[in-house]
């Protein structure tokens, strides 16, 4: 009886040294997503108001840069909105930051074709 025993723990133990290096444990692999840019733009509305949607991925922070020369804005939230002083069109840059430092840029044009002249009626 120990002679049965001794050959099926030999056994075991022989195939488990055959099969555990291959064997990948999920925690080796805990790479994060990469960081990708990415928004929508809604169509301008009253007053040069434009709605921004954040649907970039794998990202810590957002920094938005209307480019109308105001300051740059940090917003994690999903939606943002700029109003827009004059006619033109401005350059939109969305860069998106992950955790580790990496970063993801995307960049769209708005155009607004009328300058705000609400604040100039009475």
């Amino acid at each position: 009886m120990k002679h049965k025993t001794t050959i099926y723990m030999l056994a075991l133990l022989f195939c488990g040294a055959i099969t555990a290096p291959s064997c990948k444990d999920d925690d080796d692999n805990n790479e994060a997503p990469p960081v990708v840019a990415d928004f929508d733009v809604s169509p301008v509305g009253a007053g040069n108001m434009v709605t921004f949607t954040n649907k970039s991925t794998g990202h810590a922070s957002s920094e938005w840069n209307f480019g109308d020369e105001s300051p740059v804005s940090t917003s994690n939230e999903a939606t943002v909105t700029h109003t827009y002083p004059n006619a033109g069109t401005y350059h939109v840059t969305l860069t998106a930051t992950a955790s580790d430092g990496k970063q993801s840029s995307q960049q769209q044009d708005v155009v607004i074709e009328t300058s705000d002249l609400s604040g100039l009626l009475t």
